[in-house]
């Protein structure tokens, strides 16, 4: 078994321990379908293949959105009735952002200062989800 696969096996192992121990919450649900894309984004990320955590990433984004949401879609209407303007807000402007930072520059990528910004603003989102529980 390779060290990467460990790692990942571990981190998820480790993770999922630590929500079981969270009341269950949809938010926090959907937190933990996230994290095996996190695992292998991180381990990826690690070993210089930022093309990988990317194609990751995104793949994973249109899956859901498109086959996910659409398939759930045929069987029943979806009601946004949970999704608050907040909510709403916080993906189109994480979609602004990207789209900005990486076509934008002389090297179409996204720096390191433009992903602590992300990780600030996603800080900042969850705090806000967390306080208004």
């Amino acid at each position: 078994m390779s060290s990467d696969l460990t790692f990942s096996m571990c981190f998820l192992y480790s993770v999922s321990l630590l929500c079981s121990a969270l009341s269950p919450c949809q938010r926090k649900i959907g937190k933990g379908t996230s994290l095996p894309e996190l695992a292998t984004s991180l381990v990826a990320a690690l070993k210089g293949r930022d093309q990988l955590a990317l194609g990751n990433i995104l793949g994973s984004n249109v899956f859901n959105i498109l086959l996910i949401l659409g398939s759930s879609a045929l069987i029943t209407p979806l009601s946004f009735a949970s999704v608050t303007h907040i909510d709403a807000a916080v993906l189109l402007l994480s979609v602004i952002l990207l789209l900005l930072w990486a076509y934008t520059g002389r090297r179409e990528r996204i720096d390191r200062w433009e992903g602590g910004i992300m990780l600030l603003l996603f800080g900042a989102y969850y705090y806000y989800l967390f306080i208004n529980l």
